[in-house]
């Protein structure tokens, strides 16, 4: 993607990551599964086939939650993505410094235990 593409290939390597920040992994599953679909229909030449109209309303639903910002470092023709954030985040950063362990066995329940 570097040679043919280079202009593209720092916006495409940071929508990825805040995707990856911002989507389950069931919709990224689907997403990822859609879009080898929707460039099939293109390639096709199906530009108003009613599934390829369905898959441009799936990904404009699910970008709506692909907000902020990406921070990148260029290095030897290579993007290294160094920060990140999103207020639409799945990751929470003060559960992330505490571990869920079970306190009552067999009955699925959880308690959270610091780990400082």
């Amino acid at each position: 993607m570097k040679y043919e593409i280079p202009g593209e290939t720092i916006p495409f390597a940071a929508a990825r990551d805040l995707e990856l920040l911002t989507l389950g992994r069931e919709t990224m599953q689907m997403k990822n599964f859609l879009a080898l679909k929707y460039a099939e229909l293109v390639y096709a030449g199906r530009w108003f086939d009613s599934l390829l109209e369905s898959m441009d309303i799936f990904m404009k639903d699910i970008t709506k939650t692909i907000t902020r910002y990406v921070n990148v470092k260029l290095y030897k023709e290579s993007v290294i993505v160094t920060g990140r954030e999103s207020q639409n985040s799945l990751y929470w950063q003060d559960i992330s410094r505490r571990r869920l362990i079970p306190s009552v066995i067999g009955l699925g329940k959880t308690s959270l235990l610091p780990l400082e």
